[in-house]
């Protein structure tokens, strides 16, 4: 079930004219929840991390991709997502499967604390998603799980419609069998502001509320869960890692990465 603790649709700007009249159509607000979530879900960002912290000495860049079902009306996504050069009636509906390239980069400090960066691109659209957070390991030690806690944020731009920001924090459990693999799990909370433009001026003809036309914005706080494996394929030097999560929507997300570094 979808938490929300704060679930607001406020239009602030709306045309002159009734849409109805002008040769606009509304949608349900089932369907535009369904945008929000999804935005939600691809902008809730994770490093693909366990929950051991890397040391003074960690230092590691890493490639990935992830992938997520886009359970949502076609024509929102013909008109919202495309990017800022094209038309909306140039866009075909794209895939329900949105596969987004990534780009990891890490650093460990001192005190078990750990930053680190992503940047994800869909390929078609050129929309970005820039993510940071600071993870902190109060517990680990030989032969027992370790325990973090993780803050991020994530920002979506580059959509012609669409802009979206997150805040997140997880607590992370991990334990590791031979200092090859690891298994790890995480559960946090996180708070979405999502905000769509809808209208002529814009150029869309779906209204995401039933009032009118403009930026409609949207806040909520959402859950999610995850479960990792981590491979040491190359000892200190080289590592694989998958990662299923489960939103508040109920879908599934999928991501992988191969890391060089420490």
């Amino acid at each position: 079930m979808f938490l929300a603790h704060q679930s607001r649709l406020k239009l602030i700007l709306s045309l002159s004219m009734g849409w109805a009249s002008a040769g606009y159509s509304a949608i349900s607000e089932h369907d535009a929840q369904s945008y929000f979530r999804l935005l939600a879900r691809i902008n809730t960002a994770s490093p693909l991390e366990h929950s051991g912290s890397h040391g003074t000495l960690g230092l590691g860049l890493g490639m990935g991709v992830g992938i997520y079902h886009a359970s949502v009306n076609n024509e929102i996504l013909r008109e919202h997502w495309r990017s800022t050069k094209q038309a909306a009636f140039q866009n075909p509906s794209p895939s329900q499967r949105l596969v987004l390239p990534k780009f990891y980069f890490h650093k460990g400090l001192p005190y078990a604390v750990d930053l680190g960066m992503s940047l994800a691109q869909d390929v078609t659209t050129k929309a970005r998603i820039w993510s940071g957070y600071a993870q902190w390991t109060p517990i680990e030690g030989f032969a027992v799980p370790a325990l973090g806690v993780r803050g991020g944020f994530s920002r979506f731009m580059g959509l012609a419609t669409t802009d979206a920001s997150s805040l997140s924090v997880d607590g992370v459990l991990s334990y590791g069998f031979l200092k090859l693999v690891t298994l790890y799990g995480t559960a946090g909370l996180s708070r979405h502001q999502v905000e769509v433009r809808s209208g002529e001026e814009f150029g869309t003809s779906l209204a995401l509320t039933r009032n009118g036309f403009g930026s409609v914005q949207s806040s909520f706080v959402g859950y999610s869960r995850s479960v990792g494996l981590q491979l040491q394929i190359l000892p200190g030097l080289a590592t694989a890692t998958t990662e299923f999560q489960v939103s508040s929507d109920s879908r599934l997300s999928f991501a992988a990465k191969f890391s060089l570094g420490m």
